[in-house]
């Protein structure tokens, strides 16, 4: 097809934009219906918006526990222990702290850890465990002893 005026070009460059904006509009209108049904999926899990959204305000309040350093309010919350009970563990240095401009404390979640698995109490069946590892160790040490004889 040969063009053969102005008006003829002027018109196919017209269509071409609009046939791109619609195109657009296709790529918008697919991923506003993306975004909707992610928004009912959720609605669906959730029963409702208020359900939802303070589905989102607890993650964002425990989404420290992800850190692998925390600021001493936090660490008093993942140990389940007020801050002065915290500041009391880290001033007899029960818990090691660390203070890189000098003023600022945080503290090691592997820290946390360790102090939390102190003063372990055993449950029956591993001291039952630890029994019959100990039984076995005294039980080889007469049989050598009595080899070296």
């Amino acid at each position: 097809m040969a063009l053969t005026s102005d008006y003829e070009i002027y018109d196919m460059v017209n269509r071409m934009e609009r046939a791109i904006e619609f195109l657009k509009d296709k790529e918008q209108i697919q991923e506003l219906t993306e975004k909707v049904s992610a928004v009912q999926h959720y609605l669906e899990k959730f029963n409702s918006l208020n359900d939802l959204m303070k589905h989102f305000k607890d993650l964002e309040k425990n989404i420290y526990v992800c850190k692998d350093m925390f600021t001493p309010e936090e660490a008093a919350k993942y140990l389940g222990v007020s801050l002065s009970h915290l500041y009391r563990l880290t001033s007899k240095n029960e818990i090691t702290k660390y203070k890189p401009s000098g003023k600022l404390m945080y503290l090691a979640k592997v820290d946390l850890n360790q102090w939390m698995m102190n003063n372990e109490i055993p449950s029956n069946e591993r001291l039952e465990s630890l029994a019959h590892e100990r039984a076995e160790e005294l039980r080889k040490e007469r049989i050598n002893s009595k080899l070296k004889k």
